[in-house]
């Protein structure tokens, strides 16, 4: 549902039921923000299984919403958009940390580009002791004539 369906069904009636099929549902937070926009407050959603979602918004008769919906109508009267822009907030950058001066004559710390230096290879494991095998024998020799 684009911004101009939904403003067409918030038309200044008091209670407003919107539909949202199931592809629509992620229109939801826009549909929510439009009816804030124009003076309504959402007051009850709904699940609706297959069907999508319906909302349902009354009108706000607050001093400060009937004024948000004033505003919110000289903007699209103006040709600007319902909502105002917001561009997403980019913190500053840090600055740099200061400079720490050394002391005359000192010498500068030697560091690696690589970081530190990796720790010696261990020892070789001992070699193990290796059996000969025993050379094959044929059947054991006769017994000593008597």
């Amino acid at each position: 549902m684009k911004d101009d369906e939904i403003r067409t069904q918030l038309d200044g009636r008091a209670r407003v039921e919107m539909l949202l099929a199931n592809v629509e549902s992620g229109y939801r937070p826009r549909a929510e923000e439009v009816a804030h926009a124009l003076g309504y407050r959402l007051v009850a959603y709904e699940f609706l299984r297959h069907a999508g979602q319906r909302l349902v918004c009354e009108r706000d008769d607050a001093p400060n919403a009937r004024r948000r919906a004033e505003l919110s109508i000289e903007r699209l009267r103006a040709g600007r958009p319902l909502l105002p822009v917001e561009e997403p907030y980019v913190p500053p950058p840090q600055p740099p940390p200061p400079v720490t001066p050394r002391a005359p004559g000192t010498p500068r710390p030697r560091r690696s580009a690589w970081g530190p230096p990796p720790p010696p290879p261990a020892a070789p494991a001992p070699a193990a002791r290796r059996v000969t095998p025993r050379p094959p024998s044929g059947p054991p020799p006769p017994p000593p004539l008597p």
